[in-house]
């Protein structure tokens, strides 16, 4: 659930009413009241890093990709970009152990 410090903060802002209890303990938090709440910021940096929009940490518009990767086949495609990069030297062995994905040879 919300922390009961924001939930205190949330209701005291945004609902009319609330029981001494409700207020103490800091929920329930409607989803209403949650999103007038994370809506409210003028600037989305001043808000708790758990709920700021994903473009404020990190800029994905700032990088020219050139490889865009799925969590269905994250094995391959890691171990396709470690060998590419050269990169094996930093990858600590049985990296890829629990990994249930297609071989390294089926991602070339």
């Amino acid at each position: 659930g919300i922390n009961a410090e924001y939930g205190r903060h949330i209701m005291k802002r945004f609902r009319g009413s609330f029981t001494a209890a409700e207020l103490e303990r800091g929920f329930p938090v409607s989803f209403e009241e949650y999103i007038s709440y994370i809506t409210s910021f003028q600037n989305p940096e001043e808000m708790n890093e758990h709920w700021i929009p994903a473009t404020t940490l990190c800029r994905p518009c700032h990088v020219t990709y050139d490889f865009i990767g799925k969590f269905e086949t994250q094995k391959p495609e890691s171990e396709y970009l470690i060998d590419n990069l050269e990169l094996e030297q930093y990858v600590p062995e049985g990296f890829f152990k629990d990994v249930d994905n297609r071989s390294r040879d089926e991602a070339k």
